[in-house]
């Protein structure tokens, strides 16, 4: 296909080839013969694209095409999900793009993360506003604010499939104790917590429905973030400097590169809930962070040891959904790919293999959950900081502590850790508590999903192999 100066496409050339391989029937180069938009009203030609029939939406095709513009591909992808005409409007995109190996929305969809320097066209926010609005009005409040209140592509924020709070959070839920919690099995997964004495447990198999909740644990305000589509699962304190009261999350209806997007509830900003930062928003570009808290996901068996006094959410939410394990799932878990587009660049995993990350001071590392066998501990370093880790991953449990130099094994109990002349320590959720009121603080890190730890972290995210143990 033939370029003109600056990368555009020449119109005549684009038509022909259209029509040559039938993207455009013969009726329509009558109609393109007839002047459809000369002038170059991408606007109104990308809105027919999307919510026209297929008759007006092959005209506006061979419109856009007359026009070659490359700040038209963003509205095209977005026409390639909603609009009538799929085979097409890929022809087109490919015509524009000079990528022919793109079949799908998904497919374009990496494409356009790949490619950041196609910048849209200045009417594209409305045009991805008016299909949003359609879905629900809410989405134009929280995707309005404008380029310079988002630090991520709009073009990349892509609708879930639901509307905002579908996916129902829970706020300051039912709690019962766990001597009471007779719908609970011993191998049920639960997200622990314990702070200043307070045990709390929240099952997997309730949050799998509800992905978001807010709580207060020990008069501490926290969110735990559930995130089934990148397995996130973090836990966040909600107290912010210069934000009365505490911020409160519920589900958005959107993702991000096939993690779910969270809104707080006051402002209407958008959140990663991997990093905990706002995306967009009135506080995206804001130095806010939320502040990572530890989380231990592990099974109910094992909490109950650790913490017999423990509270347990109650399974009488006030919604009606069936809370048993993987019933919310639709069968995503034995998927090898995520459920929405998102390029893959780092392969040293599979994509949906899942890590614990830790974000700190020194650096970013993670470790692949399979490199915990049953109680396993590793002393690693990271930069010249010193951590052990013990995990299990039969239960997908990880605990990160500093470790201040010490090299600790494994003991006969998961409760107890030994350190050659300093002894035996301790295995508490806060801390390692060793002898003399030593104590070696906890780490907070999230679990993901690699594909989503890798991208949102960043390319080259150092990432632990067995072997590589230091010898101190």
């Amino acid at each position: 296909m033939r370029r003109l100066a600056g990368g555009r496409l020449d119109r005549r050339a684009l038509l022909t080839g259209l029509l040559a391989i039938g993207a455009v029937p013969a009726w329509s180069a009558g109609a393109a013969a007839r002047d459809i938009d000369p002038s170059g009203d991408v606007y109104r030609l990308a809105r027919m694209t999307v919510f026209g029939t297929p008759r007006q939406a092959r005209e506006a095709l061979i419109g856009l095409g007359r026009l070659g513009r490359a700040d038209a591909v963003p509205g095209l992808i977005l026409a390639r999900r909603y609009g009538p005409l799929g085979r097409e409007t890929d022809q087109l995109l490919a015509a524009l793009t000079g990528n022919s190996q793109a079949s799908s929305w998904d497919d374009w969809m990496v494409w356009q993360q790949t490619h950041p320097e196609v910048r849209p066209h200045v009417s594209f926010a409305r045009l991805k506003l008016d299909v949003l609005s359609r879905i629900d009005l809410q989405f134009h409040r929280l995707l309005a604010s404008g380029e310079q209140l988002r630090t991520v592509r709009l073009e990349e924020i892509t609708w879930r499939g639901v509307k905002v709070d579908a996916i129902r959070a829970l706020t300051d839920p039912a709690l019962v104790v766990g001597s009471e919690a007779g719908f609970m099995n011993g191998d049920d997964f639960v997200f622990g917590v314990e702070f200043d004495g307070h045990a709390r447990a929240y099952p997997l198999k309730i949050m799998d429905w509800h992905e978001i909740l807010n709580d207060f644990v020990g008069g501490r305000p926290v969110t735990l973030v559930h995130c089934p589509l990148s397995g996130t699962a973090a836990l966040y304190g909600t107290a912010m400097d210069g934000q009365a009261p505490p911020l409160k999350f519920r589900g958005s209806g959107l993702v991000y590169r096939s993690t779910m997007l969270m809104v707080d509830g006051e402002g209407g900003s958008l959140w990663d809930p991997l990093l905990g930062q706002p995306l967009a928003g009135p506080l995206a570009g804001s130095d806010l962070r939320l502040t990572p808290l530890p989380l231990t996901l592990t099974r109910w068996s094992d909490w109950r040891i650790r913490h017999p006094e423990t509270s347990v959410l109650s399974i009488e939410t006030g919604f009606g959904h069936a809370y048993l394990p993987g019933a919310a799932d639709a069968g995503y878990a034995e998927s090898d790919s995520p459920a929405f587009p998102v390029a893959i660049a780092d392969f040293r995993m599979a994509p949906k293999d899942l890590v614990f990350g830790l974000r700190l001071p020194e650096g970013d590392k993670a470790w692949p959950l399979t490199a915990f066998a049953d109680d396993t501990v590793i002393n690693d370093d990271l930069n010249g900081a010193g951590l052990v880790l013990l995990g299990n991953a039969r239960d997908r449990t990880v605990r990160a502590y500093r470790r201040d130099g010490q090299a600790f094994q494994a003991t006969s109990s998961p409760l107890v850790l030994f350190a050659g002349e300093q002894g035996v320590w301790r295995v508490t959720e806060a801390a390692l508590q060793g002898p003399n009121g030593a104590a070696l603080p906890r780490l907070a890190g999230p679990t993901a999903s690699w594909f989503a730890w890798a991208d949102r972290v960043g390319g080259g995210t150092p990432l632990f192999a067995p072997g590589s143990v230091p010898t101190d």
